[in-house]
């Protein structure tokens, strides 16, 4: 499986050349059997059908409680041996919630756009639901190191999914609904793994927006006060220009 995530739109023609010189038809109808399995999440796929010809299928919305289904669908298609088809595989996933399979729909245009989305086969729902994660699922604290020099070569804890500000301008504002903080404890608890198991020396609070999350102040006081002789520094991405990302 090729797994691609679509954060931005500009990055589409990024998935068809790297398809090209990994020599796979970036075209999923010209895929056999034999190529790879190529499927895309992300924000981007809320709008999936401009890449629809290219992708086998996609994970629409979080995809935490979506991928070990997917995973196991995999392995069952793949203990069929040679006597497994990528259509059997297509049919299987395309029951689990999330799941869109671009080539089990019949789509028709007109003239200033979409007209219509049909299902082929039963298999294939006619409503692809958004997939929401309630809570927070346990933070990565064994993540892979690279031993080469990386951009964002640093620790990441994600404590909190979504945005309640509603800035029109913002698609990640709007799709990434509701709001879901970690438990301050469970980010302590976070960064600690983190920095044993990997040595880092730089933490990032990941969010949309982590000035807003509840008691930041008090959260990187914590932090601060903890790791103080461990020369810790902290990233804070996304931070408001207001008294409370001032303080």
């Amino acid at each position: 499986i090729i797994g691609f995530s679509l954060g931005y739109e500009l990055t589409y023609t990024n998935v068809l050349n790297m398809l090209h010189l990994a020599q796979i038809p970036p075209l999923a109808v010209e895929r056999k059997d034999s190529h790879p399995v190529v499927i895309a999440g992300g924000s981007c796929t809320l709008n999936p059908e401009p890449m629809a010809d290219f992708i086998d299928f996609f994970v629409i919305g979080d995809g935490e409680e979506v991928l070990p289904e997917l995973l196991d669908c995999f392995r069952n298609w793949k203990g069929q041996g040679k006597r497994a088809t990528k259509k059997q595989l297509f049919r299987q996933v395309a029951t689990i919630p999330g799941i869109y399979v671009p080539s089990l729909y019949q789509v028709e245009y007109q003239a200033d756009g979409l007209k219509s989305i049909s299902p082929t086969v039963a298999e294939a729902r006619p409503h692809i639901q958004q997939q929401i994660v309630r809570k927070l699922p346990p933070p990565v604290t064994k993540p892979v190191v690279p031993y080469i020099e990386v951009v964002h070569d640093r620790g990441a804890i994600e404590i909190s999914r979504g945005c309640s500000r509603g800035c029109r301008f913002c698609h990640a504002g709007i799709i990434c609904r509701p709001v879901r903080e970690r438990p301050h404890e469970e980010v302590l608890q976070a960064v600690d793994a983190l920095i044993t198991n990997c040595g880092y020396d730089e933490v990032s609070l990941v969010s949309l927006s982590t000035s807003d999350y509840s008691h930041i102040d008090e959260l990187v006081a914590k932090l601060a006060q903890r790791y103080h002789s461990h020369n810790l520094a902290l990233s804070l991405p996304s931070l408001r220009i207001d008294s409370s990302s001032v303080k």
